[in-house]
């Protein structure tokens, strides 16, 4: 028997990344120099950078930034990446997750704008 999936409402790529730029830019800054990491219920729980979740939400302002152009989100993006380079130096939360932590901030800000990352980072 063949099973062939359609669907009743074709995807809108351009609608779901117009509705994602928009949640972060109307966030990003009441969050300020935190992370958010763990959802509850609606809304994230906000840290230091101290866990291995801290990269994504850095990663996720410079992919905005490039979809954008928008020089507030690649200042924000900015203002967060001396707190990996801190938490490198000082061993915060320094084990296996570390490859989720780095390669999604400045990896992504050293691809999407001439910015490169600090020498000291891998």
């Amino acid at each position: 028997m063949s099973h062939s999936h359609t669907s009743s409402s074709p995807v809108d790529l351009q609608a779901a990344l117009a509705g994602s730029l928009e949640r972060l830019c109307r966030h990003y800054q009441a969050i300020d120099n935190r992370f958010p990491t763990v959802g509850e219920e609606t809304s994230y729980l906000l840290t230091e950078n101290d866990n291995w979740l801290t990269g994504f939400w850095t990663g996720l302002l410079w992919l905005a930034y490039t979809a954008t152009g928008d020089e507030q989100l690649r200042a924000h993006a900015e203002v967060l990446l001396p707190s990996f380079e801190e938490r490198l130096d000082k061993w915060v939360h320094i084990n296996h997750d570390l490859d989720f932590s780095l390669p999604s901030a400045p990896g992504a800000g050293g691809k999407s704008s001439p910015i490169e990352p600090p020498g000291s980072w891998p």
